[in-house]
Parts: C-alpha cells; structure tokens; sequence
C-alpha cells in the first residue's frame, strides 16, 4: 500500500460555514493566505497521519457511526504560530479526539502527536501569515461576534491519493456515505 494521508475533521453547519466565509473575504484586505475557504470550514479532530492500515478507514466509518451530533460554540479569536484560529469550545469534540487518539494508537499503531497531545478545539481562518498581517485582521474581526451554538453533524475523513478523496459521514441516525 502506498503512504497515503489521512484527515479527519468536523463539519460546521452550512449557514454558519457561510456566515464565516462572507465575513473573512470582507474583511480580508491585506491578502492573508485563506485557502481554507475553498474547503468547508472545519474543526480538525485529528492531525493528519499517514495510513498505515486500509482497515483504519472502515473502523472510522463504524466508530462515526455510533458518535450523536456534537454540540460546539465559538469563542473568539486567537493567533496560534503563522495561523489565525477561531476558538471553539465543546468537550464533547475533546472527549471524541481524545478517545480517537486511543483507540487509533491501541488498535492500529497510529501515535499521538504533539498537536494531538495539546488538542485545542478550532476553527482555521487564515495560515501561513506573517504575525504583523494576523494581528491586523484579528483587530478587524474582533468587530464581530463569534460566540455563536452550532452542531457538527457530519464528518470529513480525507485520503490524499492522486486528487483528495473524501468520505463524508453524518452523524445521525443512519450513516450516509458520500464519496467524491
């Protein structure tokens, strides 16, 4: 098998991820790198890894499964390194990371990071950013209010092969799968 990565992250909800976007293109005049608004926004709830066993995949489908939808507020700003995160606050996000973290370690080998050993729920705006530009459009953002309740209901594991595959799950009462 060849090394392939893995992401898994939370979705926010459609009128949020939209509230979002419309409000970072407004306010983006200093030609920040945003590049994550060609994807949906999300909350990571692991940090990529490489995938050492296809069987991983399928657990992931059966472990989301059995996860309800996660309830999430926002919580301001903060500027992490190069990044600007939006804070997210829901222990419900931690529980399920840490438990994956375990279970993905225990089962299948796959070892747990520094990110995920410090895992703190967010939203990525803006990434390789020079501090001075971060700190400008923070100011410029802190205009709004991001405290904002929202559900991630579905899941986004992403397998980099070739093009990025992605096997979408919701978290409901059935499992919906959804490859592009």
């Amino acid at each position: 098998m060849s090394k392939q990565l893995l992401s898994i992250h939370g979705l926010i909800e459609e009128d949020l991820n939209n509230k979002l976007k419309t409000i970072i293109i407004q306010s983006n005049d200093l030609d920040l790198s945003n590049h994550f608004l060609n994807y949906y926004l999300h909350a990571s709830l692991k940090r990529s890894f490489y995938l050492n066993d296809e069987n991983v995949i399928e657990f992931l489908k059966l472990y989301f499964k059995n996860i309800k939808p996660i309830n999430c507020q926002l919580n301001g700003l903060m500027i992490q390194k190069d990044m600007l995160w939006l804070n997210v606050i829901s222990d419900e996000l931690i529980d399920i990371h840490n438990e994956l973290d375990n279970i993905l370690l225990n089962k299948f080998n796959i070892r747990i990071d520094e990110y995920d050993k410090n895992y703190f729920p967010h939203i990525t705006l803006f990434s390789n950013s020079p501090l001075v530009k971060l700190e400008k459009i923070k100011d410029k953002l802190n205009n709004f209010i991001f405290e904002d309740n929202f559900i991630i209901d579905k899941i986004n594991i992403g397998k980099d092969i070739n093009n990025m595959e992605r096997i979408n799950l919701w978290l409901k009462k059935h499992l919906i799968i959804v490859e592009k």
